[in-house]
C-alpha cells in the first residue's frame, strides 16, 4: 500500500510540475512582452520530465500562448500566420529533443544548444511562410535574452517546487 501511495503521490508531483512549467513559460511570454520561453521550457521539461509528459507541458504551453494570440492580441487570420504558430510547436519539440540528448552536459549549455535548435527550426519556418526579417542579430539576442531569463526563473521555480514537495520529482536538475 505504500508502495501504491508513493507512486500515486511521484505522478501527481510531475503532473503539477508540468502544469507550472506550462503555466509558467505562458506567463513569462506575456511578461516578456511576447516573447515565449519555448527554448527555456523545452530544455527543463526534458530534463525533468519523461519525453512524454515534457511534450504535454510544451504543448499546454504552446496552445496557451496561441489561443492568447488570436483571441486577444488579434493576430492575423492569416494561412501564414496559422503556419508559423504551427512552427512554435514543432521548434519547441525540436528544442526538447536537442536538450534531452544533451541532458549529460551542463544545463546552461543544453540550453544554448536548444536555443540555437529552436531558431534553426523557426527560421526554417519564417523563410517558407514569411517573417525571415525577425531573424536579424539584435532580435535573436533578445530573443536569447528572454529565454536565458525565463530559464532562471522556471529554474528557481523547480527548486522551489522540489523544496516545497521537500523531495525531487521526476529526474533530479542539475545544480
Amino acid at each position: 500500500l505504500r508502495r501504491s501511495v508513493d507512486a500515486l503521490m511521484e505522478k501527481q508531483m510531475k503532473f503539477g510540475w508540468s502544469l507550472a512549467l506550462a503555466a509558467g513559460g505562458t506567463a513569462l511570454g506575456l511578461v516578456l512582452l511576447c516573447i515565449a520561453p519555448f527554448a527555456a521550457v523545452a530544455t527543463l521539461a526534458a530534463r525533468t520530465l519523461e519525453r512524454r509528459t515534457a511534450y504535454a507541458a510544451l504543448g499546454a504551453m504552446w496552445l496557451a500562448n496561441q489561443v492568447i494570440g488570436f483571441a486577444f492580441l488579434h493576430y492575423p487570420q492569416m494561412p501564414a500566420t496559422y503556419a508559423l504558430g504551427f512552427g512554435f510547436l514543432v521548434a519547441a519539440l525540436v528544442a526538447a529533443e536537442t536538450a534531452r540528448a544533451l541532458r549529460r552536459v551542463s544545463l546552461p549549455l543544453a540550453f544554448l544548444a536548444a536555443f540555437a535548435a529552436y531558431e534553426l527550426a523557426m527560421y526554417a519556418f519564417a523563410l517558407r511562410f514569411g517573417g525571415a526579417a525577425g531573424f536579424s542579430v539584435p532580435i535573436v539576442a533578445l530573443v536569447l535574452e528572454g529565454n536565458a531569463l525565463g530559464l532562471a526563473i522556471l529554474w528557481t521555480l523547480r527548486r522551489a517546487f522540489d523544496v516545497a514537495t521537500s523531495r525531487t520529482i521526476g529526474q533530479p536538475l542539475p545544480k
